[in-house]
């Protein structure tokens, strides 16, 4: 193929070597394990400040990530004023395979949506991306469930409220009680793992989270609008409920 360049995951350390074996220049793009913190909302802006410098064009994203900025901003302004009283728990649940459920837990993605969010991250005790147990899961009992989505898990929130997971049963969770469990969809990519949406997951999720406090918020105006901006796309309204409805 005789590639100017190879673009790899820094975390893969053998692939690393064998790069380096070859002779191409290669440039590794953390994820999580990286020496700065695995934040999805700061990790997508370095990637674009690195592709930046890959490819000799400096400034190209400026607008692109001020306008993510912005986003951001107001989405955590919102929050700033809602009182730690009204703040609920919440877990994330990575994957979930034959019966074991894996959650985000302290160090990964999950982690800093959590922190962003302002809300008690109930799979803080865990490291990484953990396996656990159904009996620790109800122990957790969180006001809040975020399952991850297309691409790492098949569960769809439909599954879980209705009983229909094989080999666990999450209907005496709070959050499945409440009807408060929420899925990541597809955007650019899955939602919870560092991506050019990164704005719109945290006003997705924060929406979710304070349903009263964000009752305003123009969410579909506003990933209609940074699809159309910023990637030339048109988003249909079918599109729209599927990311914002999985």
């Amino acid at each position: 193929m005789n590639p100017d360049v190879i673009l790899y995951n820094a975390g893969n350390s053998s692939h690393a070597e064998t790069l380096k074996a070859s002779g191409i220049p290669s440039i590794g793009f953390a994820t999580v394990g990286a020496s700065t913190e695995a934040d999805p909302l700061e990790r997508y802006e370095e990637w674009l400040k690195l592709l930046e410098d890959v490819f000799g064009e400096p400034g190209k994203t400026e607008a692109f990530v001020a306008a993510g900025d912005e986003i951001v901003a107001d989405v955590e302004a919102r929050i700033a004023d809602i009182p730690e009283s009204d703040r609920p728990s919440a877990l994330i649940l990575w994957k979930y395979s034959d019966g074991v459920p894996q959650v985000s837990g302290n160090g990964t993605f999950g982690t800093y949506w959590m922190k962003h969010l302002g809300v008690t991250d109930k799979a803080l005790e865990a490291t990484g991306f953990a396996q656990t147990s159904m009996e620790q899961v109800y122990s957790w009992d969180p006001d809040i469930l975020f399952l991850d989505g297309p691409g790492l898990q098949p569960l769809r929130t439909e599954n879980v409220l209705s009983g229909n997971v094989d080999g666990a049963d999450f209907s005496t969770l709070t959050a499945v009680q409440n009807g408060r469990v929420y899925n990541t969809t597809l955007g650019m990519w899955n939602w919870f793992t560092p991506n050019p949406d990164a704005p719109l997951v945290l006003a997705w999720l924060a929406c979710n989270t304070y349903p009263d406090a964000f009752a305003d918020y123009p969410l579909g105006d506003t990933i209609k609008e940074y699809y159309k901006t910023w990637y030339g796309y048109d988003v249909t309204d079918d599109e729209l409920e599927e990311m914002l409805l999985y």
